[in-house]
């Protein structure tokens, strides 16, 4: 997923949702992905979890983080089935 930062509307914003992701008793599953947050417009990325409704955040970064990519590893526990969302937008207002 890619969001150039610049020349941005405040607020806009990109969303990549998994598949379903099938779970019939609780368990943990990990989540692995690479970022790269890096500028002045950079505002937020966040990875969410969906049953019937979008969840609170289970993982989140704010502000720019270096220019370079960067890995991390969230553990998602759930007991019914889900999926998952990743949503980056912009902040103009600076």
């Amino acid at each position: 997923m890619y969001i150039e930062a610049s020349r941005r509307k405040n607020g806009d914003f990109a969303r990549l949702t998994s598949p379903i992701i099938s779970v019939s008793q609780k368990s943990t599953k990990c989540l692995t992905f690479w970022y790269h947050m890096y500028g002045p417009h950079v505002s937020a990325l966040n990875v969410y979890t969906k049953t019937t409704t979008l969840g609170p955040a289970i993982w989140s970064k704010n502000g720019t983080q270096g220019n370079v990519w960067k890995v991390t590893k969230v553990d998602i526990q759930m007991n019914q089935s889900f999926s998952v969302s990743i949503q980056t937008y912009t902040d103009l207002l600076l």
